[in-house]
């Protein structure tokens, strides 16, 4: 997961009991803030999935979700009536694939993803957190923090069983309607792009991967596995590897050499900028055809609209 790879806030020990003493004294626990409490729950879900087990509120009516990827694209695609969200990165609006009228009146957290305000996010008074599985797992943003205001709920979205995660989690939640018809949009996504595209792998071999403060080849991911999905002739890919990718220097970026195509997450904003600078990276055919393409951040972790999306991104590209 990208977040594991990233410094993590404070959350020692000491730490914690300073803002939980905080949080009682400041009348922030147990649906004290000044938003109004929701009224009081009908019911609620023992949830159980691979290694998460919680117990969450069967119609939650304030629902946070902190990182902003897969945790909040899930919480829409239960059906959640979502009031709030974290960002993960640098971007300050939810992703456009994301965005919906359902959207436009939820908070954007001051918190970031290495910054949380705990108070912020108890002030508004949510009945249930969601928040990445492997975040909760990692202890990334505070589990018991995030525990002393409202029940969470750890979100699995795993890049080559996003479709299984997506479907067997909001059926246990009793929400699978809606998840239903997103899994059906994507394969009909998908079904379309190769219609219109004819043999895709004929279109050329492609190569993924990312750079930030370094590079990454992907070979396990969301987009390899929508690229598999689209019958592109993927370098590298190897479903159900130990690790998302490998990483390269720059003076190994002729592993490359290979990919007609390259699909780039820019991790860092100014990542055009220095590999054009990269006498290696300038010296791959795929740089030096132009056929370099690349890909949001945002879309990196998810479920059907994420894989929609990047359906459409590949599409685009390819087609010309």
């Amino acid at each position: 997961m990208t977040t594991a790879l990233l410094e993590r806030p404070d959350t020692s020990a000491a730490t914690r009991r300073e803002f939980l003493a905080g949080l009682a004294a400041a009348g922030l626990l147990s649906g004290c803030a000044s938003t109004p409490p929701a009224a009081p729950l009908s019911g609620t879900v023992d949830f159980r999935y691979l290694d998460v087990v919680a117990t969450v509120p069967a119609q939650p009516e304030r629902v946070l979700v902190v990182e902003g990827r897969g945790d909040l694209e899930f919480a829409l695609s239960a059906g959640y009536p979502v009031i709030a969200t974290g960002l993960f990165g640098a971007e300050r609006a939810i992703a456009p694939h994301l965005a919906s009228p359902e959207t436009r009146d939820v908070t954007i957290l001051r918190s970031a993803y290495d910054a949380m305000d705990y108070e912020e996010i108890a002030a508004l008074a949510p009945d249930l957190i969601l928040q990445p599985a492997d975040a909760a797992a990692a202890d990334f943003y505070g589990n018991d923090l995030l525990a002393a205001i409202a029940p969470v709920l750890p979100v699995t979205a795993r890049s080559g069983s996003w479709r299984e995660d997506l479907l067997t989690q909001a059926e246990l939640l009793g929400r699978r309607a809606q998840a239903d018809a997103l899994v059906g949009g994507y394969d009909d996504a998908v079904r379309r792009a190769r219609a219109e595209l004819g043999d895709v792998a004929a279109r050329g071999r492609v190569a993924m991967l990312a750079y930030g403060a370094s590079a990454l080849v992907w070979t396990d991911t969301l987009a390899t596995t929508v690229g598999a999905d689209l019958g592109m002739d993927l370098a590298f890919h190897d479903p159900g590897g130990a690790e998302p990718g490998f990483a390269v220097a720059p003076e190994t970026f002729s592993v490359l050499a290979e990919a007609d195509v390259l699909f780039l997450q820019a991790s860092n904003p100014a990542a055009p900028e220095e590999l054009a600078a990269v006498p290696t990276w300038q010296a791959l055919p795929a740089v030096r055809a132009g056929r370099v393409v690349t890909l949001s951040p945002a879309l990196n972790n998810g479920f059907a609209r994420t894989a929609t999306a990047l359906v459409e991104v590949f599409a685009g590209a390819l087609r010309g």
